[in-house]
């Protein structure tokens, strides 16, 4: 289980991302506000996941309690990336964003889910 944390000195840094392994699935649970500044902690955590060999990839945005057009720009470069076999569960605070951006569709139908 890999932790990725946003450098800043605090108990609960802005955004964390764990990344878990099932198989050659990866699962990339996000917590905290995911917009430009805690940006790069998700990027890292999505590179770990393309060098780790991941064939499917989970985005879990259900602990993400504010998601801003940085936070929607990664979820589309993650699909660019993995296409069909990404799933994003647990939209969250960014229910709202995710649904204008017209996502939804570009993901197919039955792969935006609640949590």
């Amino acid at each position: 289980m890999d932790v990725v944390a946003h450098p800043r000195f605090s108990r609960n840094p802005p955004l964390s991302a764990q990344l878990t392994w099932e198989g050659r699935r990866a699962v990339l649970a996000l917590a905290g506000e995911l917009d430009l500044a805690t940006l790069p902690v998700a990027e890292r955590a999505l590179a770990q996941a393309r060098a780790g060999g991941a064939r499917r990839l989970v985005l879990d945005l259900g602990g993400v309690s504010f998601l801003d057009v940085s936070g929607l720009r990664l979820i589309f470069s993650a699909h660019d990336e993995w296409g069909e076999d990404l799933r994003v569960v647990g939209a969250g605070a960014g229910r709202d964003l995710l649904a204008f951006s017209g996502l939804g569709p570009r993901l197919g139908h039955g792969r935006f889910r609640r949590s």
